[in-house]
């Protein structure tokens, strides 16, 4: 089970989700972004749209159709889109 503590990060991650319109959490395999992400997630809970490019069909839909696969929150909320790098065809688009 990760370690659930208060990160120093957790604060500046939430100001940069409300006043930034793309915030990218990058860092080394296995230090906890995916559940630093679903933490911030669950703590907002309104508007929220979380995504994996960890199953090949979404990863094949995100590389086919980007504009359609980013347009697919309607919340207009913070969109998380975890592995992001499996579509780089994704970063042009954003």
């Amino acid at each position: 089970m990760p370690h659930a503590s208060r990160r120093h990060l957790e604060d500046l991650l939430e100001k940069r989700v409300q006043s930034q319109p793309v915030v990218i959490l990058s860092g080394a395999r296995q230090v906890g972004k995916s559940f630093l992400a679903r933490e911030l997630m669950t703590r907002r809970r309104r508007g929220l749209h979380y995504v994996t490019l960890d199953n090949a069909q979404t990863v094949e839909f995100a590389r086919q159709n980007p504009s359609s696969f980013l347009s697919q929150p309607s919340s207009g909320g913070p969109f998380v889109i975890d592995e992001a790098q499996k579509a780089p065809v994704l970063f042009d688009s954003i």
